[in-house]
């Protein structure tokens, strides 16, 4: 899923309006939502079946595999502009400056002990065992993991949601 997304995250950025006009936080979070949608259509689960079979085309329906469920990957993504940096983060990747030789943090995992967190995992019918989300994930956010994710919440009320944290320095 990683590779995925690593492939399609700055194409699918670029082509928004939001990007086009220059509302880069929204950008970054639409294409979060976008990317996730992605994985979970045809076309994404082709790409990554091809990705799986180390880049060739899968032939038959006994090949084929649901990728996504259980699989998934954070993302933490820096847009850069002449006067500002944009973060984007879901899940428990970091980013860190180094200014005047010390570490400055410009993002927060997303961990289940937030409060924050645990509301939102708790209103969509999930629990927090061993410090876990329902004695899974160690993470609340990410990018697939569609086993978290139930329609029709909104994909920012799941379980496991792909929203990030978008912030700017």
């Amino acid at each position: 899923v990683s590779r995925y997304v690593a492939d399609i995250f700055t194409k699918e950025l670029m082509a928004t309006a939001s990007y086009k006009q220059g509302r880069f936080k929204e950008a970054l979070d639409e294409t979060f939502k976008h990317v996730d949608e992605l994985i979970e259509s045809p076309e994404g689960q082709q790409a990554l079946n091809k990705i799986r079979n180390g880049g060739s085309d899968v032939t038959n329906q006994e090949e084929k595999e649901y990728i996504g469920g259980s699989v998934g990957c954070t993302a933490n993504v820096i847009l850069i502009t002449p006067t500002t940096y944009y973060v984007a983060n879901a899940g428990d990747s970091r980013s860190v400056l180094s200014r005047e030789g010390k570490a400055v943090a410009l993002s927060e995992d997303h961990k289940p002990d937030s409060p924050i967190e645990e509301a939102r995992i708790k209103k969509a019918g999930g629990v927090i065992t061993m410090g876990r989300v329902n004695g899974g994930l160690n993470l609340t956010r990410s990018l697939g993991d569609f086993d978290y994710k139930r329609k029709p919440l909104p994909y920012d009320e799941q379980m496991i949601t792909c929203k990030p944290d978008v912030k700017d320095f």
